[in-house]
């Protein structure tokens, strides 16, 4: 017989009083594409993540319009 019940979470509930401002979603946001694009370049490259000293620069950099994007994701 199948069981009547999960053990498997399915929903993170969060309570009105910790909700995310939009600047911390903008952040959270910001650094997730950072962080995805150094995994990708790692992978393409081969390297591993500790000598991406020069790297760290141009992953900081996103232009107006990966910015007006992560802007409008956050409002939503």
């Amino acid at each position: 017989m199948p069981r009547a019940t999960t053990t498997i979470p399915f929903h993170a509930l969060r309570f009105e009083d910790d909700l995310p401002t939009l600047h911390e979603v903008e952040r959270r946001l910001k650094s997730f594409l950072r962080s995805l694009r150094r995994q990708r370049q790692a992978a393409q490259t081969g390297d591993d993540e500790g000598n991406g000293d020069k790297m760290d620069q141009f992953f900081d950099y996103l232009n107006e319009a990966e910015r007006r994007k992560i802007r409008r994701r956050a409002h939503r």
